[in-house]
Formats: C-alpha cells, sequence, structure tokens
C-alpha cells in the first residue's frame, strides 16, 4: 500500500491522493514536500527511512511479534509513523535532532534559505504530533518542540556498556600516567559542518592570535588536517586528522585539557557526555552546554579567544579540577523518562489492540 503522485484539479484547495497496493513506493516531485526547494535546496526527507524493503519487512515484524509499543530514534520514518498510528500502535519518538534544520550546510543569509528550513521543520513538527511520546537528549529541543504546542521531554544522552568502560579505563590508567603540562585535545569529525565549523574557528583563533604559552594542541578526528592551509598552521597546533582509537586513549592518557569549540547545531554532543568520565578538564562552547545534563567537568566559555586563551592558561596552572565522574559499577542509569513512557502507553495499546491489516 503506497501513496502515488498527487494529481491536482483545478479549483481544488489541496491534492487528491490515490492509494493503491504495490510493492513499490512512487517517489513522489521533489517540489511536492517542499515548495521552497525550486529557489533553495534542503536535504530534509521525511521517508529517507521509510524505504520499501523496509516497509515490507516491518509489516512482517508487526504480524510476527504484535508489539505493544514502537520506538523510533529517527524522524524520517513517516510512513513507519502512519502506518503505528492506523494500527492504534503507540510510537515514542526519541530523535538525536531536529532533522529538518540539522544543517547539512553552513547557514546563509538568504531569506529563502530559511523559509525552506521553516518548510521542513513544519513538516517534521507534523509527524512529532502523531507520535504518543517524543523524547530529546537536548533541553533545548525538547523545550522548543513543547514551546509550540507539542508535549515533549527531555531524556538526556549517557555513556553506557564498552563506552563507559573506555572512558573510565583511561580514568583509572591516568591515574599512573604522566600528564603532558600543556596537551590539549581537539577532538571531533570537521566534516559535519557544525561541528567542522566550530574546530576551524579556533584553529584560525590559534593561527591568527597564537597558543597560550607552552600550550600545544593535537586536534584528532576525521579530516581534522584540512582545518587550516599547511602554510598557516601555528607553531603548537598538530593538524593530525584521523586516528586509530589506540593512538587517541593514548593521547588521552596525556593530555591535560580537552577543546570542544560549537557555534551553532542542533542536537546535543554526545562527547561532553561521555569524556568528563576520563576525568580529562573538559573546555567548551557554552552554547554547547546549554543542551545536556551535566557540567560536570566541563568549563563553559564564549565563543571569543580571550576567552578559550583563559581557560586554557587556567588548565594549565591546574587551577580546574578534573571531573568526578560515575565510574564505580553502582551507578544508577536513569531512564525514567523512557520507562515513564513506556508504562503510560502500554494500559493504551491493551485497550485498543491493532488489526492485523490483509494484503489483497
Amino acid at each position: 500500500r503506497v501513496r502515488m503522485p498527487a494529481i491536482y484539479q483545478r479549483g481544488l484547495g489541496k491534492p487528491q491522493i490515490q492509494e493503491e497496493h504495490a510493492v513499490f513506493r512512487v517517489l513522489k516531485h521533489p517540489l511536492e514536500d517542499n515548495v521552497f526547494r525550486s529557489v533553495y535546496k534542503t536535504n530534509f526527507d521525511p521517508n529517507r527511512y521509510s524505504r520499501a524493503e523496509f516497509l515490507i519487512h516491518y509489516r512482517k515484524l508487526l504480524a510476527d511479534f504484535n508489539p505493544n509499543v514502537v520506538v523510533l530514534e529517527h524522524s524520517a520514518m513517516q510512513d513507519i509513523i502512519d502506518l503505528n498510528q492506523k494500527r492504534n500502535l503507540p510510537t515514542i519518538l526519541c530523535p538525536q535532532n531536529l532533522e529538518g534544520l540539522d544543517l547539512t550546510g553552513l547557514p546563509e543569509a538568504n531569506v529563502w534559505h530559511m523559509h525552506a528550513r521553516m518548510y521542513d521543520l513544519a513538516s517534521e513538527y507534523m509527524m512529532f504530533e502523531r507520535c504518543s511520546k517524543r523524547l530529546f537528549i537536548s533541553k533545548i529541543e525538547a523545550g522548543f518542540v513543547q514551546g509550540l504546542g507539542c508535549a515533549s521531554e527531555f531524556y538526556p544522552y549517557r555513556a553506557v556498556g564498552e563506552i563507559l568502560e573506555r572512558m573510565c579505563s583511561i580514568r583509572k590508567a591516568r591515574e599512573q600516567s604522566s600528564i603532558v603540562r600543556g596537551l590539549f585535545l581537539l577532538i571531533g569529525s570537521a566534516h559535519y559542518p557544525p561541528i567542522g565549523d566550530g574546530l576551524r574557528w579556533l584553529a584560525e583563533q590559534m593561527a591568527t592570535h597564537g597558543l597560550p604559552q607552552g600550550a600545544t594542541v593535537v586536534a584528532v578526528g576525521r579530516s581534522t588536517d584540512k582545518l587550516l592551509p599547511a602554510n598557516l598552521v601555528p607553531p603548537g597546533l598538530d593538524l593530525r586528522g584521523w586516528t586509530a582509537q589506540s593512538e587517541l586513549d593514548d593521547l588521552m592518557l596525556k593530555a591535560q585539557g580537552i577543546l570542544v569549540p560549537y557555534r551553532f547545531g542542533f542536537g546535543a554532543l554526545t562527547r561532553l557526555s561521555e569524556l568528563p568520565h576520563t576525568g580529562i578538564p573538559i573546555i567548551a562552547s557554552e552554547f554547547a552546554t546549554r543542551g545536556i545534563e551535566s557540567l560536570d567537568g566541563i568549563y563553559p566559555v564564549a565563543n571569543t579567544w580571550q576567552d578559550w586563551h583563559h581557560a586554557m592558561s587556567q588548565v594549565m596552572s591546574s587551577s580546574m579540577l578534573p571531573s568526578r565522574g560515575l565510574c564505580d559499577d553502582s551507578q544508577e542509569i536513569a531512564s525514567t523518562a523512557i520507562e515513564r513512557a513506556v508504562q503510560e502507553l502500554i494500559p493504551i495499546a491493551h485497550k485498543a489492540p491493532y488489526q492485523r491489516h490483509h494484503q489483497a
């Protein structure tokens, strides 16, 4: 069962939709979802992860397992959400960010750019409304969507499992390691525009003003070796690029601090929830800290070189204490938001069980 291209008739205010049984999805005209794409192209697709093959597989899963609740971690599943709604199957949406505003390109000073983004956001918001619960890992987004009238909750991202074990093992190993005074790590994937913008901005500030006396900064992560032209890299800045995990871990055993510059974008930087467990002081843009749960071990600074220079100097003088972390086995991983959502929705699912659809 797929949505066929809209047929517009003269005098009608909205398109008439024909639906037919098929095993493939007919692609709509690229301008049909967002009329502003004629002047500015966006990459938002409400059905990016609702492929025809997956829909067939998903229908089979529903028939085989008869679930009470479905949890999605991405909003680009419009057909899945619609299918669940038709079957009275509660959907909990836990997106990593607002996909309609996900800046795959740098912002442009163009009113059509903003119109196109807002149209995508409105389309995504309509999907939010069709879900039973909405949980966001950023306080900013939870508050924003709630402010628009769609009840939302903050569901903080926390390091667990192998990631937490690795961070805690580094913390323990640092107790026996020799910390290199003035060694800072600049960690991030520069190919992603919002992160690359922050990394590049800080590298440019270092190239313009010079590093604090005695400081060395090693930039690691995809495309960080391309942050600056080779002839503009200042003394003390090592643009290393992608590194093996073992090399990164070795650097973290010696580093005196980690730098996390960030100037725009949505979602929450997961490394701000992971890296404090290593006990390494984190200097981060104040903007990046607005959406996260805890500031333990994180020192927010304004996006001016004067503030970054001052913070790095404080770390080098040991006036900033490391994070106390949460590395004992007895720590409680709070998941009250998702537990509460499931507990509230399961009774609803039992009261209104979906009827299995028979294929024609």
